[in-house]
């Protein structure tokens, strides 16, 4: 589940590390959640906009029918990156070559 219990470590990750590290990339690995809350959204938009900020981005992996629903609710399929494996999402903008040799 992802929700309230949830947020410290991931304020941490996209508030802390992306800007100290300048990584471009945070991949959110979802294939083992059936449920989010309203905190679990807020968390996804959260990050999304702190990843941004930063020049970076946000991708979703893995999202089960539930969770997929609520995204297009909450119309946040319009701001999310979503992909079906951590790896697709990981190294969804480069080429062949680079994948290969990471």
């Amino acid at each position: 589940m992802l929700d309230v219990e949830f947020i410290s470590v991931v304020a941490f990750l996209a508030g802390g590390w992306h800007r100290h590290r300048r990584w471009k990339k945070l991949v959110f690995d979802l294939s083992g959640v059936n449920y989010i809350d309203s905190t679990g959204l807020g968390i996804l938009t959260f990050c999304s906009a702190t990843m941004q900020a930063g020049g970076g981005a946000l991708r979703v992996a893995g999202a089960h029918a539930l969770p997929q629903k609520l995204f297009q609710l909450t119309k946040l399929d319009k701001i999310l990156s979503f992909f079906p494996t951590v790896e697709d999402a990981w190294y969804a903008d480069e080429d062949s070559e680079t994948r290969q040799t990471d």
